[in-house]
């Protein structure tokens, strides 16, 4: 959860029942309304609810996550050690919220007593504002850090190392707000501190509710940067995209996160802030969540083949239908449209994203004799018209496929790079 504010409580004396140590509450109530100490509303349930049914589901993905990366990719990467780390402060998280049920999270203020309260904004500020912002942040770097497993881009690199630098530069400082928020720093959680001085909380948590929306939005549109140089079929390039981009998919969660913060500020707080913890669980999950997903694609090839056979169709009549047109425009082109064509199709015959090099150099030959047919029949086709000038023709000729070798080389030597990490997506 996000740092919390508390509110500001009643005068010491205000009570509940006759005797003035009896009870006393944490806020007022308001006018017209008793307290109900015997039987209180709660909504804490809530929190229960969603602290033990997310981790279950997240727990799932993250499990088959990891069996693909050990069993069926036989490789680990950084983003697996990442997500893990991000999972862990979650689960913290979940606890913290589940016991903070036990201090008065659900019930009203005027319900709760001084001393659970303080109790309560004791735990949420300092080890629920750690768990949640640091889940956020280690999901965050698990899901950029796999976007730099597909491009060697200095300008694409320099972007998401922009992105994480931002995220960390908002979300260590809202971690560890309890540490500077208040002074001195056990008056955040007990306002009966004489001398107690406090930044305002509540701009604080909406600040970062506003850049982790931003930096989500920004998780979420890098994957059109990748793609967008790369030769791949139109079709591909956009089923790649959409499962890259399922790692910023929880912007919608944080927006609607930020929102529910702005919506429900009330100074009955452990009772209005439930939605919001609600919330912020539902974003960290999600978010965990999300990191996991663009690596799903191997396991579901391994166990669930016939899920991509309706894709494959779609894009194999798809292609065969761009190749007709192509044979038509290559026509006029001179030959030069098929050449770039047929180098982006070595690279995508490869199904485990690195060429051998022996590999390259025999496609590359096959390649060369196709072009070099094709030249021929072009040459034929216009050796009547020219004439005497089959001699120049023929110099020509051979530097063409000269060129042609040289941008072979080079197309595939640069979509091998592009390509590297293409198994896990």
């Amino acid at each position: 959860m996000a740092v919390i504010a508390p509110t500001p409580n009643p005068d010491p004396g205000t009570t509940t029942g006759g005797n003035a140590g009896a009870f006393i509450a944490a806020g007022p109530p308001p006018p017209g309304v008793i307290p109900n100490l015997d039987n209180p509303e709660n909504i804490g349930y809530q929190l229960v609810i969603i602290a033990s049914v997310f981790p279950a589901i997240t727990g799932v993905f993250l499990l088959l996550r990891l069996y693909t990366a050990a069993f069926i990719l036989k490789r680990w990467h950084v983003d697996d050690y990442l997500v893990i780390v991000a999972f862990v402060f979650a689960l913290g998280d979940s606890a913290t919220n589940i016991i903070q049920t036990h201090h008065g999270a659900g019930k009203h203020m005027w319900e709760v007593s001084k001393e659970t309260y303080r109790e309560f904004n004791m735990i949420g500020a300092m080890a629920g504002a750690i768990c949640y912002h640091l889940s956020t942040l280690f999901a965050k770097y698990s899901i950029l850090s796999f976007y730099l497993r597909f491009s060697v881009d200095t300008g694409f690199r320099y972007a998401v190392y922009f992105v994480m630098f931002v995220a960390t530069g908002y979300t260590v400082p809202s971690a560890f707000a309890f540490l500077f928020q208040c002074t001195p720093m056990n008056s955040l959680w007990d306002s009966d501190v004489v001398g107690r001085k406090c930044v305002d909380a509540v701009a604080m948590c909406n600040a970062t509710g506003v850049l982790n929306t931003v930096t989500d939005l920004a998780i979420l549109l890098l994957p059109i940067w990748l793609l967008r140089p790369l030769r791949i079929p139109l079709l591909k390039k956009m089923g790649v995209a959409i499962i890259l981009m399922t790692g910023g998919f929880v912007v919608g969660i944080s927006a609607k996160r930020t929102y529910t913060v702005l919506d429900n500020a009330s100074t009955d707080f452990t009772y209005r802030f439930v939605p919001n913890l609600v919330w912020f669980l539902i974003e960290m999950y999600v978010g965990i969540l999300c990191a996991c997903l663009p690596t799903m694609k191997p396991f579901m090839k391994r166990f669930f083949p016939s899920f991509f056979a309706f894709s494959s169709n779609l894009e194999s009549r798809l292609s065969a239908s761009l190749h007709i047109a192509s044979i038509r425009l290559d026509t006029l082109t001179g030959g030069r449209l098929n050449r770039r064509r047929h180098s982006n199709m070595i690279m995508t015959e490869d199904r485990s994203g690195a060429l051998s090099r022996a590999a390259v150099e025999a496609l590359e030959s096959k390649a060369s004799s196709v072009y070099a047919r094709h030249d021929d029949t072009l040459t034929e086709g216009g050796s009547s018209s020219e004439g005497s000038s089959s001699s120049s023709s023929s110099s020509s000729q051979g530097i063409k496929k000269s060129s042609s070798a040289s941008t072979l080389r080079e197309d595939v030597v640069t979509n091998e790079k592009e390509n590297l990490g293409r198994e896990e997506v």
